[in-house]
């Protein structure tokens, strides 16, 4: 049996690491003042991380679709997901609510404590969306031997990149002034949203043979962080606050970031540590989901970004919380092995 190649999963391992990055230094991005040098490291940082999304949606793709999994298999993936989401919605709020207690209860702040959901938990309900339309998009692939595929991503590129660079560098009011340029915009309503990086993710791992050096895929990556910082730069500068310029996970730059990373992972063949690269991998759904519980804390006892220089406060809590974050699942790990095993002990005990 063939060895499943560790790139995507050591790419998942970093693209966990690159979320926690972005909430960890938007505490500086958005408090800092747009002239001050923290906000300058915290721009830069902002600016390198944005595609972690987007890359998370292209793994998924490359894992998932041309499998023929069957529905039931789809609906259990799904489910979980689901409850996954129910339950840190509900969680959070309760933990909200003890940071903040509400003092006048009424059935609106009752009902909040399952309808408001915390800022990261948006991409569950979008994945599980993605895993049922699996089977359509699997259908895509064989017909025609995936001819029309290629035809999707590039039809939901152009209209989906194209728009939202021009919607993020704020042109869309004159755009949509232009017949032409209004029409692509009603077109794009179907094409748009996390559909074309996941169905890019296969087409990329499984199909595109096309292979590139990875010095010419870094030199993409960097050009695209560094047109994003310095487009923030320039616009925040001009307003005088912090701006989000090309930091929509599907604007072109973003694009091009997360395209460039997925290709130097796809052409890296890792076979050493495969146990520990296995298990982090195993680990990232539940690092996506506590981090920002982690952050709380952290801040909580006065530990952000704001206590020192932006350039080493970033990276080195974005690291702590990774590392914590990382703890919390092995701890889960460790409690599930010993329920499983006193459930054995038990049945063999009845057995007996």
């Amino acid at each position: 049996m063939k060895k499943r190649n560790l790139s995507l999963d050591l790419l998942r391992i970093l693209a966990a690491f690159m979320v926690i990055f972005i909430h960890v230094a938007a505490v500086s991005w958005s408090r800092k003042s747009v002239v001050t040098l923290d906000w300058f490291f915290a721009n830069i940082y902002s600016s390198a991380v944005r595609s972690a999304v987007a890359i998370f949606f292209m793994i998924s793709g490359a894992l998932l679709l041309g499998r023929d999994l069957s529905v039931k298999q789809i609906l259990q993936k799904t489910s979980r997901i689901l409850l996954l989401y129910i339950f840190f919605v509900i969680v959070y709020n309760l933990l909200n609510l003890l940071w903040q207690p509400i003092t006048n209860w009424s059935l609106g702040s009752l009902a909040r404590l399952f309808t408001k959901q915390k800022y990261h938990l948006w991409y569950l309900p979008i994945i599980a969306g993605l895993y049922l339309m699996t089977p359509v998009f699997d259908a895509l692939i064989k017909y025609k031997k995936g001819k029309y595929l290629k035809f999707y991503i590039i039809l939901s590129v152009l209209f989906t990149v194209f728009i939202k660079t021009v919607d993020t560098l704020l042109l869309s009011r004159y755009v949509q002034r232009v017949p032409l340029f209004n029409i692509l915009y009603k077109i794009n309503y179907p094409l748009e949203g996390a559909s074309m990086y996941y169905l890019l993710g296969y087409y990329l791992y499984k199909i595109f043979d096309k292979k590139y050096k990875n010095v010419w895929l870094v030199v993409v990556y960097f050009a695209s962080v560094a047109i994003t910082a310095f487009l923030n730069y320039k616009y925040s500068i001009i307003k005088g606050k912090p701006l989000v310029i090309l930091f929509n996970k599907y604007g072109l730059t973003s694009f091009l970031e997360a395209v460039s990373i997925f290709l130097i992972f796809k052409n890296l063949k890792i076979n050493k540590h495969r146990k520990i690269i296995l298990f982090m991998s195993n680990a990232t759904l539940t690092i996506y989901l506590v981090h920002p519980f982690i952050i709380s804390v952290m801040s909580s006892f006065g530990i952000t970004t704001l206590s020192f220089a932006s350039a080493i406060a970033v990276p080195v809590l974005a690291l702590i919380c990774f590392i914590i974050s990382f703890f919390i699942y092995v701890l889960y790990y460790i409690g599930v092995q010993l329920l499983f095993k006193l459930k054995y002990k038990m049945n063999n005990a009845i057995i007996n």
